[in-house]
């Protein structure tokens, strides 16, 4: 995995920890009379702000430990209004809501709806209320393969449960993406799910389903059943055909061309039911990268898996290199899930590097989030990196292209990530290195 060509110099910083001030290089200006204000990442208030040098030149950082956020903008900027947005759309790299600009910020929670698997037992009402009081704003939850079970027989009780998680949503504002079947899962333990033969199913293993035409028509048959009885529910702002949908896979070039067809054909299909006209996402194992798949008109926006490092130093050009990857796409990028190890020290300053370097190049990222797994849970020192991010986030116009600023800026001792919303802001994000 490359990391990006964006830093000049990369000097060590004699003592980690200590608060140190970064002399950022910056480009001509955009325009005359723009202002850098810098944004502390720990209270998502500017701490000092500066004129962008109209020639190019350098301004020094403020003291800052870890990291620092800078938010350089047009004169007189505001947040505005964004013309003919009702309800939730994507336009261009972004999302908007009733005339507002929004960043989904949020996490996975796969079974959301059922307490017994979530943080303390808590319902889905409560993880939401806790998500919100910090400024979060969206969870990415699945549909379980044993939901449907033989083959075509969906489960009343799991529905309900689906339908009352939705329904608290609709009420307190909270937005779902929802993934229409966890292929992984079918993956870890083909035996229990329901096109397995020994379930009554016509599948002896779980590569032979995307090269059949059974295997299509179940998927699709399962799929058009939920998007019909959730579709009108308004806390869905996107499905997700299958979580990891390349993990059912053989690894083959044979089975890649299998796959990226099932996408093709199940993406369709979703717009084809889907009343409500909602936005579609794909999501893959790690970074793949599959232009068939991310170029389809069918396809909304680009969704990753960073599983690769949980090294708070590299991660910010994992994410450039994702960045980069899907620019040529013109779609907003969703960093689906990314994983900070629960005996990680450095845990809850690798989550805070994520949400912030992701941001600043006009993506999302959701922590991967679980009691039953080696990532563990966020607990209220994780859930609070949020509010800082959404102060900031909301005070940014998402829906303005995005383009990615290459070798604009620099600064000794750290990584610098920027890119630009169309000609009125930039997003810079100054990451420290040991």
């Amino acid at each position: 995995m490359k990391l990006p060509q964006l830093i000049t110099a990369t000097l060590l910083l004699s003592s980690w920890g200590h608060a140190a001030t970064f002399p950022v290089t910056f480009p001509h200006s955009p325009a005359p009379g723009w202002t850098v204000d810098w944004v502390s990442t720990d209270s998502g208030e500017v701490v000092s702000s500066q004129p962008w040098p109209e020639q190019g030149g350098v301004l020094n950082s403020p003291d800052v430990k870890l990291d620092v956020f800078a938010h350089a903008h047009a004169p007189n900027l505001t947040a505005g209004q964004v013309e003919n947005c009702v309800g939730v759309q994507i336009r261009n790299q972004g999302w908007c809501q009733d005339g507002k600009a929004f960043l989904p910020i949020g996490m996975n929670r796969r079974q959301l709806y059922y307490p017994f698997t979530n943080r303390n037992q808590w319902t889905a009402e409560t993880y939401m209320k806790e998500l919100q009081k910090r400024g979060g704003n969206t969870f990415r939850v699945f549909s379980m393969p044993e939901f449907e079970s033989p083959a075509g027989t969906y489960d009343d009780f799991a529905l309900y449960a689906y339908d009352q998680m939705l329904t608290t949503a609709d009420q307190l504002g909270i937005h779902i993406i929802f993934s229409l079947i966890d292929l992984a899962a079918m993956y870890s333990d083909f035996s229990g799910d329901p096109y397995s033969v020994f379930n009554g199913g016509p599948f002896q293993k779980h590569e032979e389903i995307y090269g059949s035409e059974e295997g299509i028509r179940l998927i699709k048959n399962r799929i058009q059943f939920l998007v019909e009885k959730l579709h009108h529910h308004k806390s869905i702002i996107a499905w997700e055909i299958g979580n990891e949908a390349d993990i059912i896979s053989a690894k083959t070039e044979t089975a890649k061309e299998q796959t990226e067809q099932a996408m093709l054909v199940l993406a369709r299909h979703i717009k084809e039911v889907d009343p409500s006209h909602k936005p579609v996402t794909a999501s893959l194992l790690g970074e793949s990268v599959w232009p068939k798949v991310f170029s389809s008109p069918d396809i909304d926006f680009i969704q990753y898996h960073s599983y690769a490092t949980s090294n708070r130093e590299v991660l910010p050009g994992v994410l450039r290199n994702d960045a980069e990857q899907s620019a040529k796409f013109g779609k907003h990028v969703l960093i689906g899930e990314y994983g900070a190890y629960r005996a990680d020290p450095d845990r809850h300053i690798f989550l805070k590097t994520g949400l912030w370097a992701a941001m600043s190049q006009g993506m999302s990222i959701f922590p991967w989030v679980s009691a039953s797994d080696a990532f563990g849970e966020l607990f209220d020192e994780d859930l609070d990196l949020y509010q800082p991010l959404a102060k900031v986030a909301a005070g940014i116009d998402w829906t303005r292209p995005i383009k990615l600023r290459n070798f604009d800026f620099a600064a000794p001792g750290a990584t610098v990530l920027a890119s630009q919303l169309g000609n009125e802001e930039v997003l810079i994000y100054v990451h420290p290195q040991r």
